[in-house]
């Protein structure tokens, strides 16, 4: 297979929050944080596919078994996951929320 590419999007308030997921190492990204997947093969078809279109999170590394890995293989040129910055900050943003007022009690 090809390259890979995370495309980062969002509308987000933390200028810094981008930076930092940069700096956190994963294998994997949960579908709901996923606007889209772009798939491009090697004669230039493009099939998209939702986060929701996927079962279960999406792998960083295509030979992980996965729902996905089906439609990653040696024909697909480069594959684009579109990450939504503004739902991952949320979601951090409300568990360390939950998690500090924890301490609070």
């Amino acid at each position: 297979m090809g390259q890979r590419k995370i495309i980062l999007t969002h509308n987000s308030q933390l200028s810094n929050f981008d930076q930092l997921l940069k700096d956190i190492f994963t294998t994997e990204i949960p579908n709901v944080f996923v606007d889209e997947i772009v798939l491009t093969d090697k004669n230039g078809n493009i099939s998209k596919k939702t986060g929701k279109e996927i079962d279960g999170p999406i792998p960083l590394n295509p030979s992980v078994d996965s729902p996905l890995s089906k439609i990653w293989n040696q024909e697909t040129t480069s594959v684009e996951v579109f990450l939504n910055i503004q739902k991952v900050e949320k979601f951090v943003t409300m568990e360390t929320k939950k998690l500090l007022d924890k301490f609070d009690e």
